[in-house]
């Protein structure tokens, strides 16, 4: 659940940095732990992983339904898998050193950020739309200790009473979207954090081309090199990778791109996973975004 709410807060925090929101791989971050084979993982520990490591697309290590803590700890990322990462890298976070600082937390999200929060509770308390407080209860021995995402700009009033609404990762009662009153963050959240700012990589003008040809991992050609072009334009490549070499960097760019236009690029032909090839569809889309209209 930690990394959900911190790669849920990264998503949101580079939309609105500029970029696109990406739905990113817990699996991959929750590898790297600190507590490695612990269950379980620091809310600072998911954050610093991201921003040294980055984190690979949901496509690329999806999470199977009902994936167990054994599943989980088996997974052996690889390299190709790193290379992608550095495509989604964080650059800064900041913990909010009061938790249960409810108008902080409120403050922050209504500035556009995701908040990723930490809680406890009871899970007769927790599976509810608004979840309550019954009774005492020491974290220790709570048996729902969770992180959550706050939503950006969702503070809002029902009555007297102040909420923030949060995005889950579990089915607890078969809700995704909690509403946390004032009362439950300052009596219920024990640490909070948030990015300030996402990593983007590449950056310039789209290249003047048009693409002809299908191209795959060892082809070296001028062509190659307006594909990396383009993708460094997107911001999926290093700026530095335009050498016309298609290798494992160009190939996490590749995806990357497929993944950002599935709807024109995958979607069409009936796939849900980037390819390992710079194909039609590919090269249909580039040569729209490279069009040049006088």
């Amino acid at each position: 659940c930690v990394p959900h709410g911190v790669l849920l807060a990264f998503g949101i925090e580079r939309s609105i940095d500029g970029g696109d929101f990406v739905r990113l791989a817990q699996l991959f971050v929750y590898k790297l732990r600190a507590n490695f084979p612990g269950e379980g993982a620091w809310l600072q520990n998911i954050f610093d992983i991201i921003r040294k490591w980055g984190a690979t697309l949901h496509t690329t290590v999806p999470t199977p339904v009902n994936a167990t803590e054994a599943y989980a700890n088996a997974l052996k990322p690889t390299n190709q898998q790193y290379i992608e990462a550095e495509i989604y890298r964080g650059d800064e976070y900041y913990t909010i050193e009061e938790p249960t600082d409810f108008v902080e937390i409120a403050r922050i999200a209504q500035q556009g950020h995701g908040v990723a929060i930490l809680i406890y509770s009871r899970y007769a308390e927790w599976a509810r739309e608004f979840p309550i407080i019954e009774s005492f209860l020491n974290l220790i021995g709570a048996p729902v200790r969770h992180c959550v995402c706050v939503l950006p700009k969702s503070g809002h009033w029902l009555g007297e009473t102040r909420y923030i609404t949060v995005q889950d990762s579990a089915w607890f009662g078969g809700i995704k979207l909690r509403h946390l009153s004032e009362n439950f963050i300052r009596t219920r959240c024990y640490g909070a954090a948030y990015w300030d700012k996402v990593k983007f990589i590449g950056n310039g003008e789209r290249p003047t081309y048009t693409f002809t040809k299908t191209l795959k991992v060892g082809a070296n050609s001028n062509e190659v090199k307006m594909v990396q072009l383009l993708l460094i334009a997107e911001g999926l490549l290093p700026v530095d990778c335009a050498t016309g070499y298609f290798g494992g960097r160009t190939l996490a760019g590749v995806h990357a791109f497929q993944n950002k236009y599935a709807a024109d690029i995958l979607t069409p032909i009936g796939l849900d996973a980037p390819t390992d090839t710079w194909g039609s569809m590919c090269i249909a889309k580039a040569n729209k975004l490279c069009l040049k209209v006088a």
